[in-house]
């Protein structure tokens, strides 16, 4: 429709049913007769079922003639007993062509399998972009060597910013579905490590992370680092800590992110010390670090403390009444590594030294890193009737629902069979608690499919760092 056009169906809508108890197929079929479109049968067909579809797209120039072999059914992630036999009516917009100028052909996806002929193309498009300016509720799934035709050669050119991030956004969910090696959406990490975009380098820097918890083999985490540092150090060292006169608002939003994730996961020690300095003089002296970096300036220096630094910012906390510095100084404290400062979170938590509404998520710290994985659960089952004592209830909410995510960073049948056993005869008495339990059952169900699956291509891209 378009946003004008959408605009107008909804003023002709509010209009003709001002004061009256509606539908959402009276709103759908204003639309359609305000825009001479039916929008109504593509529209209802994703507001009345669960999900979202993925479109297979394959070229065929055969004959000389460019057709598009376009097939759909649910998204669903791999390792899902979900049943992906669903259609939708799906607007698609092509865009094909070749070096970096294409044009744009829409059709209505009616059907599981469906033909398209390329009407404007004169011989074989050297690249396919099946979701056009990124206005489609869909993923799409490139086969035949699509993917690498489309971002070959000046790729920001050929793509504007919010097709380049969702096409990395799509790359991994075709991921987590086990349509697309993690190897395939690291090598598109390379491709827009350095993209001018805030957006599609901080969509870059999420892939990129994506395997560190359960992907990256022991034995070759220094690579996964040199991967991470040689696509990001340049760019998180040439921003720095500091901002900088008459910067733009994107360099000053992405700094918070770029630089913290070298200085960690990327282990850059020098921007790592830098941060731990920066901390201390805040802690002294809440002026010295802009606002704007301050979580991640204490972040990165709770990453590396110890438990002499979570007592410093527990004290902080206890003696502050600012509700951001209070804040800042909890999400600092949920990053520790260290597991005598763990530890002392959780105990602070439910000796009543920190209140548990603002500090519940201590209970679930050190679930990103090995060493510490075990932690949450092991405290629970040690203090869970102090724990269930000093929760909240009521309202129609029972905190014992968020108690399963205590395995949120589980990823093997013995943890999840584990979590399971302790917290399957007590979750029933929340309400919710069983619907809880069996997701994050069901989660980590997904990250073993995914583990066993894709581990060993992770493994054969980061050898070569």
């Amino acid at each position: 429709m378009g946003p004008e056009e959408f605009r107008k169906g909804v003023q002709s809508y509010l209009k003709q049913y001002a004061f009256l108890a509606t539908s959402a197929g009276e709103f759908l079929d204003t639309l359609s007769s305000s825009s001479k479109r039916n929008v109504t049968a593509a529209f209802s067909t994703f507001l009345n079922q669960a999900g979202v579809p993925i479109i297979s797209v394959a070229l065929d120039c055969a004959g000389g003639k460019a057709t598009i072999q376009a097939e759909q059914e649910r998204f669903l992630p791999l390792g899902s007993s979900g049943s992906a036999d669903q259609k939708w009516n799906v607007p698609l917009c092509l865009r094909y062509g070749t070096g970096t100028t294409g044009q744009v052909q829409c059709t209505l996806l009616t059907q599981t399998s469906q033909r398209i002929a390329l009407e404007g193309a004169k011989g074989c498009p050297e690249w396919v972009q099946a979701n056009d300016r990124a206005d489609g509720y869909y993923r799409v799934d490139y086969k035949g060597g699509l993917l690498n035709s489309l971002v070959a050669g000046d790729v920001q050119s050929r793509l504007p910013a919010a097709e380049r991030a969702e096409l990395l956004g799509n790359a991994q969910a075709l991921s987590d579905a086990g349509r697309l090696p993690v190897a395939d959406v690291l090598s598109l990490v390379e491709t827009f490590h350095n993209d001018a975009d805030r957006y599609v380098l901080q969509t870059a820097i999420t892939l990129a992370l994506a395997p560190q918890a359960h992907l990256v083999p022991d034995t070759l985490r220094p690579n996964y680092r040199r991967f991470l540092l040689r696509n990001f150090q340049n760019r998180a060292t040439q921003s720095g800590w500091t901002p900088k006169p008459s910067e733009s608002d994107d360099t000053r939003l992405l700094r918070a992110q770029i630089v913290r994730r070298v200085a960690t996961a990327g282990g850059d020690m020098a921007l790592a010390d830098q941060a731990k300095d920066l901390s201390a003089r805040w802690l002294a002296d809440r002026t010295a670090v802009d606002a704007n970096l301050q979580s991640s300036v204490l972040g990165t220096a709770a990453y590396y403390g110890d438990k002499a630094l979570f007592d410093q910012m527990l004290a902080e906390f206890k003696n502050s009444k600012d509700k951001q510095i209070r804040q800042r100084l909890m999400d600092a404290m949920r990053s520790f590594r260290d597991h005598d400062a763990i530890e002392a979170g959780m105990n602070a938590l439910i000796g009543g030294d920190i209140p548990f509404i603002e500090g519940a998520a201590l209970l679930f710290s050190g679930q990103g890193e090995e060493a510490t994985r075990k932690m949450p659960l092991e405290f629970l089952k040690s203090h869970w009737d102090a724990v269930v004592a000093r929760m909240p209830t009521g309202g129609g909410f029972d905190f014992g629902t968020v108690l399963p995510q205590v395995g949120a960073g589980y990823c093997d049948v013995p943890s999840r069979d584990e979590l399971r056993s302790f917290l399957a005869p007590r979750i029933g008495k929340f309400v919710g608690g069983p619907r809880a339990l069996d997701q994050a059952i069901e989660t980590i169900d997904l990250c073993i499919a995914s583990r066993t699956a894709q581990e060993p291509g992770v493994a054969a891209f980061l050898a070569k760092y």
